[in-house]
């Protein structure tokens, strides 16, 4: 929990760092005045490096935080990996799958909107209000629940890249076949995380607000940590009897 923490601090740190670095308009590319036009290449130009930027530092951080949880969890330590797959490695593959998931949402959300989203065009060029609100109800009834389908379908794929060394494709694939039959315990699983992280949040900002600074990074760690565990217990049920808990297992924690 301290190691992750302080992961969380120093790639909260390191992005700070990165956007403080970044050249105001890299490439020489100037933005059309705000009002003037409602989207530009120019804006995807100056905002895709950074994010991809950004999601490798995540990839990387990630890599390392999943590695302590599973040690921790299976030995009890925050010892070393066992195998040979390097950090490096492991990371690339790790944005590669953050990558192809980001894709494959928003390619769905883009095709399951797409009537929608026409239709609501079809009332704002018409100037017809209702139109155009009849277009906004489909829009959401059709991209909500295929973005909440797919999201949870590619849930576990990051863990899946780290603890079992699989490439970005097998990934999606084995994330995929493990969520079949099981989305709603995951979405349960998924709720329950994000109550405990907003009841952290909040409980720092009662804290004169400064405490959300500890309080958030402390709650997304356990919540990681948790997702970790989870996955663990899951998928490599058999390995259990090995793990270092806190009871012998049949016994009664009471």
């Amino acid at each position: 929990l301290v190691a992750d923490f302080l992961l969380k601090e120093l790639e909260i740190a390191a992005i700070s760092e990165l956007i403080d670095r970044l050249p105001v308009m890299p490439y020489g590319v100037t933005l059309p005045p705000i009002g003037q036009a409602s989207f530009s290449p120019a804006y995807l130009v100056w905002i895709a490096p950074i994010l991809l930027l950004l999601a490798a530092v995540r990839a990387l951080a990630d890599v390392i935080a999943f590695r302590v949880h599973r040690a921790v969890i299976s030995r009890g330590h925050p010892s070393s990996n066992r195998d040979g797959t390097g950090v490096k490695s492991l990371a690339l593959q790790l944005l590669a799958y953050y990558v192809l998931s980001f894709g494959a949402i928003v390619g769905s959300v883009v095709v399951a909107g797409a009537v929608g989203a026409a239709i609501v065009m079809s009332g704002v060029n018409s100037a017809s209000p209702g139109v155009a609100l009849f277009g906004m109800t489909v829009f959401a009834v059709s991209v909500i629940p295929v973005s909440i389908y797919v999201s949870f379908g590619l849930y576990l794929g990051s863990r899946i890249v780290v603890f079992e060394q699989a490439t970005a494709v097998e990934a999606l694939e084995r994330s995929w076949s493990l969520a079949k039959g099981n989305r709603w315990p995951l979405i349960v699983f998924r709720l329950i995380l994000s109550l405990f992280v907003v009841a952290g949040g909040v409980a720092g900002l009662a804290v004169c607000g400064v405490g959300i600074l500890i309080s958030l990074p402390v709650v997304c760690a356990v919540s990681s940590a948790s997702l970790s565990e989870a996955f663990m217990l899951a998928v490599e049920w058999e390995t259990a009897a090995d793990w270092l808990l806190p009871i012998e297992l049949g016994e009664s924690p009471l």
